[in-house]
């Protein structure tokens, strides 16, 4: 599994249990989603609650064409982001190796500037192909 956190960037990762997605994403409830990423659908596991806390860690984004004023960058995701793949009976399973590469290849460092303080600070995201 790739496991990516907004701060420290994509990593391989070993998940057995809901105890360690627990751990890994630091939170009590996740959520499970599915996004296209390199053309590819990947099961997301995120904090079900990560866009309720008071700073949310932007960790996935979409882009799409804004028409004649060029590319939208929209927030998709937001905290630490465990990447897999599941079996015929929905079953969390490991991704290949290939996966593995794809989605490191879609992982982008970006800088973002808070609006309201001017804060900025970087972030390593994901590059989701759709937005649903």
């Amino acid at each position: 599994m790739v496991i990516l956190d907004p701060k420290k960037g994509a990593r391989f990762g070993i998940v057995n249990s809901l105890d360690d997605m627990y751990r890994e994403i630091g939170c009590d409830t996740i959520d499970i989603t599915r996004r296209m990423i390199g053309g590819k659908e990947f099961d997301i596991i995120v904090d079900d609650n990560g866009w309720l806390i008071e700073k949310p860690e932007l960790s996935a984004i979409y882009v799409h064409d804004g028409g004649k004023d060029g590319s939208k960058v929209e927030p998709a995701l937001v905290g630490t982001l465990i990447i897999c793949s599941h079996d015929a009976e929905g079953n969390t399973v490991d991704i290949s190796i290939d996966d593995h590469m794809l989605i490191c290849c879609n992982v982008r460092n970006i800088t973002i500037q808070n609006r309201t303080t001017g804060e900025v600070e970087e972030n390593y995201v994901i590059q989701l192909d759709d937005w649903r």
